[in-house]
């Protein structure tokens, strides 16, 4: 999708692309959510995905194939506010590994 929103030049096309994703999206409860975060995959996953990331940064090599580490820092960063993560607000949220 990002694909598509970069190459949208024409006038209008974006905002069309933009409505065409947001009618696909729908609401979840936040208990559901909460579940879903508090599950050990997610509870588990982010870090070790942000930990490599980590890792690969600081040794000068490339993040594992197919990692967005930018994509996985935000992540982690809305899982952790989400989950109250040490009581810290948004811009105070740490993605400790």
């Amino acid at each position: 999708m990002r694909t598509l929103i970069a190459y949208a030049t024409r006038e209008g096309q974006t905002r069309r692309i933009a409505e065409h994703v947001a009618a696909g999206l729908r609401a979840r409860a936040i208990d559901v959510v909460l579940h879903d975060v508090k599950t050990p995959f997610f509870a588990d996953a982010w870090p070790r995905f942000d930990w490599a990331c980590v890792a690969a940064r600081v040794s000068g090599k490339s993040p594992p194939k197919g990692v967005d580490c930018e994509v996985v820092m935000e992540r982690h960063h809305a899982l952790n506010w989400l989950i109250g993560y040490q009581g810290q607000e948004w811009d105070d949220v740490s993605t400790d590994t």
